[in-house]
């Protein structure tokens, strides 16, 4: 659950950053990522029951993270422009 959203948050400080090139379909891996969470966390033997500590501690912040690098990439996508350029 934790190598989700830092592979997340790698690629999108990379794309933020300039090291690679913004494209439009990661964008829907992210968010599948997002929504992949919760099935995940479910399907796991012995998921821990909503609200328990666990959950807080693990679900709760994958969660913010992978809001986070999707925050990160609309940003690095925005300041791209409409032709590519860096605005």
């Amino acid at each position: 659950m934790v190598v989700i959203p830092a592979l997340v948050l790698v690629v999108a400080i990379l794309v933020l950053r300039g090291r690679r090139k913004v494209e439009v379909t990661t964008l829907g891996w992210m968010g599948a990522m997002l929504f992949a969470t919760i099935p995940l966390r479910n399907f796991l033997p012995g998921s821990p029951p909503i609200g328990s500590w666990i959950d807080y501690l693990v679900v709760l912040w994958v969660l913010a993270a992978l809001v986070a690098g999707l925050v990160i990439f609309v940003v690095a996508w925005i300041r791209r422009g409409p032709a590519g350029e860096v605005v």
